[in-house]
C-alpha cells in the first residue's frame, strides 16, 4: 500500500466516512470480522513463523508460544465476552436528578492509530487491533519497520479480512511515516508501544489535535534474590527470560539484586541454566533467537565494556547472535537492556536495595519486579 501523503489523505477520508455512516456499529459484524481474523491467522501460522525466522531467527516454537497463540486466545476471549462488555452499565444517579435513572453507554471513539514495536511485532500489532475492532472503531496500523517480513504478513492478513476503509496497514520507516501521519491527520485515539523518547514525541504531536493517547513504554525490570531463595529456581526463571526472544522483552529481568555472599553461587546456577536452555552451540542453533538488527547488537556488546563478566558474553556480529551472559556492574540508570544480559548488582546488606536511579518509581512500572524471596516483608516498599 502506498504511503504517500495523497494516498493517505484518501484512505483517512474513506475511513472517516465509513465510521461516520455507522458501518462499524453492528455487533454481529464485529464478531464476524474477528472470527474471520482468527481463521485467517490460523491459515497463515506457518507463513508467520517463516517471517519471524527471516527477520531475526526467531524459532517456530517461540513464535507460536509468544505471539500467535496469545493473539488467537485474545480473539476467542473477545468474541465470547463482547456482548457483555458492550451492554449499557447502570450507574448511580445524582440526588438532584431523582427519580430518573442513569446508564453508561459504551460507544466507539472513531479513527484509531496503532503504532506497534519490533520485539513482538505481530502480537503487539494484533492485541490492540482486536480490542479496537471489537469496540467498533476503524483502525490504521503501523507495524515496525525493523521486522519487514512480519509486517508484510500482518498487512496481508489484515487485507484478507477487512475492507481497507475499516482496517488498513501502512508500512514504512517509523520516524518518517510517523511524522506524516501525526503531523497531517487527526486521530481520535493513538496507541503506542515503545520507548520513552518516541512516546514523548507522539504525545507532543497528539496535543496538536487533542487526540487521546495510550502509551505503553519501557523501563527497568529488576529481580531481587534474598538470602534463602533457591538459586537454581531463580536462575531458571531469570535466564529463561533472557533466552526467550533473546531477552528482547520489556519484562525480562533487566538486572538482578543479589546478596554479596551469594553472587558466586548464583553465577554457577546461571551457567547451568544457560547451557541447559541454549546448548553448547548457540551460533548454529535453530532454536535460539538473534538480535533484531546490527545497531542494537552493537549496543548490547558495548555493555560488556567496563563490566566484570561472570559468565558468557561470546558474540558473533555476522549473525547478530549473543550468548546470554551475566556481569557484575551498576545497571544502566534509565534504559531497558532489551537483550540476553543479566547484570548482577550486589546487595551489601539484607534489606538495603541499591536502586540505580534517583527516583526508582519513575522507571519501574513498565515491568513487574520479580522478587525471588522467601520473606518479601523484609524488603522496603
Amino acid at each position: 500500500m502506498s504511503t504517500g501523503k495523497e494516498h493517505l489523505e484518501a484512505l483517512v477520508k474513506a475511513m472517516r466516512h465509513h465510521f461516520d455512516n455507522g458501518n462499524t456499529q453492528d455487533m454481529s459484524l464485529r464478531k464476524k470480522l474477528l472470527l474471520k481474523l482468527q481463521e485467517t491467522i490460523e491459515l497463515n501460522q506457518d507463513a508467520l513463523c517463516d517471517a519471524a525466522y527471516a527477520d531475526f531467527h526467531k524459532p517456530k516454537a517461540e513464535m507460536l508460544l509468544t505471539e500467535i497463540y496469545p493473539v488467537l486466545a485474545e480473539i476467542k476471549n473477545t468474541i465470547r465476552h463482547i456482548n457483555d462488555w458492550a451492554k449499557p452499565e447502570r450507574v448511580s444517579t445524582n440526588l438532584l436528578m431523582l427519580p430518573s435513572s442513569s446508564r453508561l453507554h459504551k460507544s466507539p471513539q472513531g479513527l484509531v492509530m496503532l503504532f506497534a514495536p519490533w520485539n513482538y511485532s505481530f502480537w503487539l500489532s494484533m492485541m490492540p487491533l482486536v480490542s479496537a475492532v471489537a469496540a467498533g472503531n476503524v483502525v490504521l496500523l503501523k507495524p515496525a519497520h525493523e521486522t519487514p517480513e512480519i509486517s508484510r504478513m500482518t498487512q496481508k492478513i489484515v487485507a484478507d479480512v477487512f475492507p481497507a476503509e475499516h482496517v488498513s496497514v501502512v508500512l514504512g520507516e517509523g520516524a518518517a511515516l510517523g511524522e506524516i501521519l501525526l503531523e497531517n491527520f487527526e486521530f481520535d485515539h493513538i496507541f503506542f508501544t515503545g520507548s520513552h523518547r518516541v512516546g514523548r514525541w507522539i504525545m507532543e504531536k497528539a496535543a496538536k489535535h487533542l487526540s487521546k493517547v495510550t502509551l505503553e513504554l519501557g523501563g527497568k525490570s529488576p529481580s531481587i534474590i534474598d538470602d534463602h531463595f533457591d538459586l537454581d529456581k531463580a536462575a531458571r526463571k531469570i535466564i529463561w527470560g533472557k533466552v526467550i526472544n533473546a531477552g528482547q522483552t520489556c519484562v525480562s529481568t533487566d538486572y538482578v539484586l543479589v546478596p554479596k555472599q551469594r553472587v558466586a553461587e548464583f553465577t554457577e546456577a546461571c551457567k547451568r541454566q544457560i547451557l541447559s536452555l541454549v546448548g553448547d552451540q548457540p551460533f548454529t542453533s535453530n532454536e535460539y533467537c538473534h538480535i533484531i538488527n546490527e545497531q542494537r547488537f552493537d549496543r548490547l556488546v558495548s555493555l560488556l565494556d567496563g563490566c566484570e563478566i561472570l559468565h558468557g558474553g561470546r558474540h558473533q556480529k555476522s549473525i547478530r547472535c549473543t550468548i546470554p551472559f551475566t556481569s557484575l556492574a551498576t545497571p544502566i540508570s534509565h534504559l531497558e537492556v532489551s537483550g540476553p544480559v543479566a547484570q548482577a548488582v550486589i546487595m551489601e546488606k539484607q534489606g538495603f536495595i541499591p536502586f540505580p536511579m534517583s527516583n526508582p518509581c519513575s522507571t519501574l512500572p513498565s515491568g513487574s519486579t520479580f522478587r525471588c524471596c522467601t520473606n518479601p516483608t523484609q524488603l522496603p516498599n
